[in-house]
């Protein structure tokens, strides 16, 4: 499920908490947000990309869009 972080809060609880959830974003900021926000629900299989998008490419990793 690709959702924007405003729509976390609405669209969230229709992620079953027992499966992984993996979060990234441009810079790392709005998908901590959306982790905290998740963990304070209850899901502890949460994943955060730390650095986002943004890290992914300066560690040399090829991104596709």
């Amino acid at each position: 499920m690709n959702l924007p972080v405003e729509e976390v809060a609405r669209w969230g609880d229709r992620i079953p908490k027992e499966r992984p959830v993996y979060l990234y974003c441009r810079s790392g900021n709005r998908s901590r947000k959306a982790a905290e926000y998740l963990a304070r629900k209850g899901y502890t299989n949460l994943y955060n990309v730390e650095g986002g998008v943004l890290a992914i490419a300066r560690a040399g990793y090829p991104l596709v869009r």
